[in-house]
């Protein structure tokens, strides 16, 4: 992969190590100009995948009463 085909999202120091941290047009990760590899895939335990659902049920339902809020807002006008 060319350098100038990748985006810089971060560049900094950090206890006298440089780095840059970067992304392609297919939006996999580059650590200074090198493809970051992951070497196994992450899992996640019952309890995390029942919190996540949690979570996004929590998010979508405030989401949806914002939205009713607004629509309830505009019809008392």
């Amino acid at each position: 992969m060319n350098r100038d085909d990748l985006d810089v999202i971060f560049s900094g120091t950090e206890g006298g190590k440089g780095g840059e941290l970067a992304i392609d047009r297919d939006g996999r990760l580059y650590w200074n100009g090198k493809p970051v590899v992951m070497e196994r895939a992450i899992t996640l335990t019952a309890g995390q995948k029942l919190a996540a659902a949690v979570v996004v049920t929590a998010a979508a339902l405030g989401g949806l009463l914002a939205l009713l809020e607004i629509v309830w807002w505009f019809r008392m006008m």
